[in-house]
C-alpha cells in the first residue's frame, strides 16, 4: 500500500489510544529503563532507543496527559504498547517511496547513528575554543549566560564533570550533590542553574516539547532526531534520569552550538560563520603545505570573483577548502524529496562548489597574480560543516540532491577549470580534524585520502554512507586537534584539583 499521512495517523491512533489507558508518567520511566536496560551498548540499540524517545514525547504531548486516576501499566501491557509503536514503522514511507535511496538513509542516519557513537571528546572539548574562549562581551557569550544563567565556561566545566559519571557505562539517576566531591567555584549557585538548564520534570519537560513542537503527529517524526537532546535528564522529585546515556552524551557534545542555534539560526550564524573559518584555519595550519587564506586569494585574483575560505597547495594536487559552520535542520535531514534539500543546503553545499569552480576558473584563466597558488592537474574540493550534512561526495549530491543545479555550475567550462564531482567530499568538522592529523603526521596526503576514498565509492558493495566511514577503513585515528587537547586539560586539570589529582 502506498504511503499516505491519512493511513499512518489513523494507525498512530491506535498506539495514542492504547498509552491514553495508562499513567503517563509510570510510562515514561518504563520507556526509559527499557530503552537502557540492555547489557552494553549493542543490546541498547536493540532495543531500538530512538523508538522510545518518540514514545515518551507522545505520551509528555498528549492533550489527555493531565486526566489523573488511570492505571500503571503492567510489564505485557508496556510490551504489547512498545510492539504495536515499532509495527506503526510499516505505514511511513518505504525506501522507494524517497526520491533517492541516499535520502531514506540519510533519514535513518540521521535519527539512529547517534545511539550507536562513543561520547566523542573531540566534539566536547572542541566547545571550549570555539565559545568558551570569547570574550565575556561577545554576543553569543551574553545570550548564553543571559538564557542559562551561566558562564559558558562553568557549564563546560559542569558537563566534564558529568561525562566522568556515565562515561563507565552505568545507568542510575544523579542527584545534585554529587558535585560536592568537586571543587567548583560558587557551586551553592551554578549546580542548580546547571541542572536547570539540562532537566525538565515531566510537566515542565512537556512544556518544553510544545513550545517547541506541535501535537501533529505527521510521519516524518517517527524518523526524527529526538528533540530531547536540549534535556537529557528527566528530574524526579530529587533525581535526574538520563532520558538515555547517549542522547545525555550528543547533548553535551554540541549544546553550546545548539542551544544559542536555536535561538535564531540566522542571528548565531552571522557570528558562527567566522569564529567556525577561523578554527578550521586552526586545524589546517600545522600541516606541511603552503595554506592560501580567503583574503589572500581575494587580494591575488587580477579580476573580481569568487574564491573559497582555503587552498593547500599539496604535492600534486590543490586543496580547495570552504567552511560553513551549519547543522541539518529537521525538514533537511528527513526529507523524501530532494527538491527539499537542495533548498535547505543550496548556501552551503552548492554555494561552495560555485565558489572552488570560479576560483580554479580564475586560476586557469591565467586571472590571479604573481605569488599565486600554482596549476595542478588535480583539484580536489572538501566542503567542512560543523555537523554531518551525510551528503556523501559531489557525484551523490548531483544524482540525490540538486541535479539542475550541478549541470548550470559546469555548463560550459572546460575539463580542466572544472572540479570533478567525484573529487568533491562533504565531511563533518570532526572527519576533516582527523583527516588533518594524519596528513600532518605523515600518514597520508590529501589526494591519497580521496583516491581511497573514490575507489571505494566507485564500486556499491565498498561505497561508504559518509566520509567518517572512509577514515575508519583507512584506520585514521581521531585525534584531537592540539589547539583543543591543550585547552581542555586546563578545564580537566582545574576541576581534578578539588579531587587532589592530576588528569593530564
Amino acid at each position: 500500500m502506498a504511503f499516505s499521512e491519512a493511513n499512518y495517523y489513523r494507525e498512530f491512533k491506535r498506539v495514542r489510544n492504547r498509552f491514553r489507558r495508562h499513567a503517563p508518567v509510570d510510562l515514561v520511566l518504563r520507556a526509559i529503563r527499557y530503552a537502557n536496560g540492555g547489557e552494553n551498548k549493542l543490546e541498547n540499540c536493540r532495543r531500538a532507543p530512538w523508538l522510545m524517545m518518540l514514545m515518551i514525547k507522545w505520551v509528555l504531548t498528549d492533550e489527555n496527559f493531565g486526566h489523573c486516576g488511570r492505571p500503571n501499566a503492567t510489564n505485557q501491557q508496556t510490551d504489547t504498547l512498545f510492539q504495536e509503536a515499532y509495527e506503526l514503522s510499516r505505514w511511513t514511507r518505504m525506501p522507494n517511496e524517497y526520491e533517492n535511496l541516499h535520502l531514506f538513509m540519510r533519514s535513518v542516519a540521521h535519527q539512529q547513528f547517534m545511539f550507536q557513537k562513543d561520547f566523542s571528546y573531540a566534539d566536547f572539548a572542541r566547545q571550549f575554543v570555539l565559545f568558551a574562549d570569547l570574550d565575556d562581551g561577545h554576543r553569543l557569550s551574553r545570550a548564553f549566560s543571559d538564557a542559562y544563567g551561566l558562564e559558558i565556561e562553568q557549564f563546560l566545566t559542569l558537563s566534564l564533570g558529568l561525562v566522568g559519571k556515565y562515561l563507565r557505562g552505568n545507568f542510575e539517576p544523579v542527584r545534585q550533590h554529587w558535585f560536592s566531591t568537586l571543587a567548583i567555584p560558587d557551586a551553592a549557585r551554578i549546580v542548580p542553574v546547571f541542572f536547570s538548564a539540562l532537566s525538565a520534570t515531566p510537566e515542565q519537560m512537556r512544556e518544553f516539547l510544545l513550545e517547541n513542537g506541535t501535537r501533529q503527529r505527521a510521519a516524518d517524526e517517527y524518523v526524527e532526531q529526538t528533540p530531547l537532546t536540549a534535556k537529557p535528564f528527566l528530574q524526579v522529585g530529587e533525581e535526574y534520569w538520563p532520558v538515555h546515556v547517549a542522547v545525555l552524551f550528543r547533548a553535551l557534545e554540541h549544546y553550546v552550538y545548539d542551544q544559542l542555534r536555536a535561538i535564531d539560526p540566522e542571528w548565531f550564524m552571522q557570528s558562527f560563520g567566522k569564529i567556525f573559518e577561523r578554527y578550521v584555519h586552526e586545524v589546517l595550519a600545522p600541516i606541511h603545505a603552503r595554506i592560501y587564506i580567503e583574503d589572500e586569494l581575494k587580494r591575488l585574483r587580477t579580476t573580481p570573483g569568487k574564491v573559497v575560505d582555503f587552498l593547500a597547495d599539496e604535492e600534486g594536487a590543490n586543496i580547495f577548502i570552504d567552511a560553513k559552520g551549519v547543522a541539518g535542520t529537521h525538514e533537511a535531514m528527513v526529507t523524501h524529496a530532494s527538491r527539499t534539500l537542495r533548498n535547505r543546503t543550496k548556501a552551503a553545499a552548492l554555494k561552495a562548489v560555485v565558489q572552488a569552480n570560479e576560483l580554479l576558473g580564475a586560476m586557469v584563466a591565467g586571472e590571479m597574480a604573481e605569488g599565486g597558488p600554482p596549476l595542478k592537474d588535480r583539484n580536489i574540493l572538501l566542503v567542512v560543516t560543523y555537523k554531518d550534512l551525510h551528503l556523501g561526495n559531489g557525484t551523490t549530491f548531483e544524482k540525490a540532491v540538486a541535479p539542475a543545479d550541478i549541470a548550470e555550475i559546469y555548463q560550459g567550462r572546460s575539463a580542466a577549470s572544472s572540479i570533478p564531482l567525484d573529487n568533491i567530499y562533504f565531511m563533518a568538522i570532526d572527519s576533516f580534524e582527523a583527516l588533518c592529523g594524519a596528513v600532518m603526521y605523515g600518514e597520508l596526503t590529501f589526494s591519497d585520502a580521496i583516491a581511497q576514498a573514490q575507489a571505494a565509492d566507485s564500486d556499491a558493495a565498498t561505497k561508504k554512507f559518509d566520509f567518517r566511514q572512509h577514515l575508519q577503513e583507512m584506520q585514521v585515528a581521531q585525534r584531537i586537534p592540539a589547539v583543543v587537547r591543550d585547552r581542555v586539560e586546563e578545564a580537566m586539570n582545574s576541576l581534578a584539583e578539588g579531587l587532589g589529582a592530576d588528569v593530564s
